[in-house]
This record gives structure tokens, C-alpha cells and sequence, in this order.
């Protein structure tokens, strides 16, 4: 009588715990000939959350919007609002439900100890770093600093067939689906922790390289934030960044 379109097991594949959510648009399905209230609910309640409406996963998009990619018009707010524990689906019908995971910070201080002393984390919520108005992704490189945490949660749905006539009035119909995460921790770091430019001379063009280097085990969106200084220096062209070609 009860069912969710994602069957048995909902993965969500690999994750950031960086304060961003994860939203899968899911769909709860009555098969009974009369309404039925659904109550909603899970063993993560401080993790996981259902709407009806995400402004961040629109309607017409069943896929996942994983943290990897919140940086790209994610508005947070709309992850935490219009938040439902129950709803009522006509007979034979479904329902969209837009589901939010928010993946909690792991003790990773153990394994942070294998970077570099050259190397220096740039934190934050957001992890990120940003050199223009617009975002830039790198993927993981070898040596990862830390190993994913797999998380495993159930969610529940409990429907009980309303009245109006139906024969099953007052049935009680459940359904679990188990939630799979791999959690990977966000850590950008950069070599070198500074740049030295001496002995210039005026109209004269340095050059200087450094790297950004993911340790997470998952792609990452970043944007570097430049010091006032910084800024103006890039504003009146005396300074520029770009991207190096990978060869």
C-alpha cells in the first residue's frame, strides 16, 4: 500500500561535512484506494529533514544536489525551511518529497597530522577559496589526508489510510528505506604558505606559481578571498591571476 520510489537502499554516495546539505528529491507512493496520512521520520533527526519544496533541487529535477556542488547559486536558507513530519497523499497517487541530509563534523585531528608542516589548511565553513567572482572545482589529489566515515541511518514512513468510505479505513501501512553516506572531510591546502617578490624594477612582469591542493576524497568547489590590498592590486591590473594550463 506505502512505498518510495528509491526502493530499499538510498546512497548518497560520497559527501562533504562542510556545512552544506544534500538534497535528493524522492517519491512516496499510495497504492490504497483511499487518502492516506503519512507520517515521516528517522533515526538521523539532526541530520535528516523532508520538505515538499526546495528552491535549491527544483521540481522538475530528481537528482541529487550533494555538497560538492552547493557553492553554485545554493541558497542554505531554503534547506531549512517549509520542513514537514507529515503529509497526505490522495488514493493512488505519490507524492515528491525533497530530502536534506546534513552531514556531521567527524574528529578527523588524528589523521590532519599526516600533512606537511609546509602546507597550510585554509578553513571555514564553506572550506573554500576563491581568486575570481566565479567558482572554480578541483579534484582530489593523491594522499588524501583522511578516509571517508560511512554513515548508515533508516528512514521511516508510516501512512494510515484516512476514512471517506474506503474499506481500508484505519490501516496502518510502513515502509523503511536505508540511508548509505560515505562523509568525507573538506581540506584545501596551499603550497607555498607565501610569495616573495624582490629586486623589481618598474614595468617589470614576474612571475610567481603556487598550487591549491585538495586532500578531501571528493571533488571541491572554492573561491579564494582577497585582502583589500589584494584587490585593488588586481583591480588596477598591477597584479593578475590566472589559471596554469595542465599539461
Amino acid at each position: 500500500m506505502l512505498d518510495v520510489d528509491v526502493g530499499a537502499v538510498l546512497d548518497l554516495g560520497k559527501v562533504t561535512s562542510n556545512g552544506n546539505h544534500v538534497l535528493r528529491a524522492i517519491k512516496i507512493r499510495n497504492h490504497g484506494e483511499g487518502p492516506m496520512l503519512v507520517h515521516l521520520s528517522s533515526d538521523r533527526p539532526q541530520e535528516i529533514s523532508f520538505q515538499l519544496h526546495n528552491d535549491n533541487l527544483p521540481d522538475s529535477d530528481s537528482s541529487s544536489s550533494a555538497s560538492l556542488g552547493a557553492e553554485n547559486d545554493f541558497n542554505q536558507l531554503f534547506n531549512t525551511i517549509g520542513i514537514i513530519h507529515e503529509l497526505q497523499i490522495p488514493a493512488r497517487s505519490e507524492q515528491r518529497v525533497v530530502l536534506t541530509y546534513l552531514p556531521a563534523r567527524y574528529d578527523w585531528e588524528n589523521q590532519d597530522d599526516a600533512l606537511s608542516s609546509k602546507q597550510t589548511i585554509i578553513g571555514g565553513q564553506r572550506d573554500a577559496v576563491s581568486l575570481t567572482s566565479s567558482k572554480s572545482v578541483i579534484g582530489p589529489v593523491s594522499g588524501t589526508v583522511n578516509s571517508p566515515v560511512s554513515v548508515s541511518g533508516t528512514l521511516n514512513f508510516t501512512g494510515k489510510i484516512l476514512g471517506g468510505g474506503s474499506t481500508e479505513g484505519g490501516e496502518i501501512h510502513t515502509c523503511s528505506v536505508r540511508l548509505l553516506a560515505q562523509v568525507c572531510k573538506s581540506v584545501l591546502a596551499l603550497q607555498p604558505t607565501e610569495i616573495m617578490l624582490s629586486s623589481c624594477v618598474p614595468g617589470g612582469i614576474y612571475y610567481r606559481d603556487f598550487t591549491l591542493l585538495n586532500l578531501s576524497n571528493i571533488p571541491l568547489y572554492f573561491s579564494m578571498i582577497l585582502s583589500p590590498a589584494t584587490s585593488q592590486a588586481v583591480a588596477n591590473k598591477t597584479l593578475k591571476l590566472s589559471e596554469k594550463p595542465r599539461k
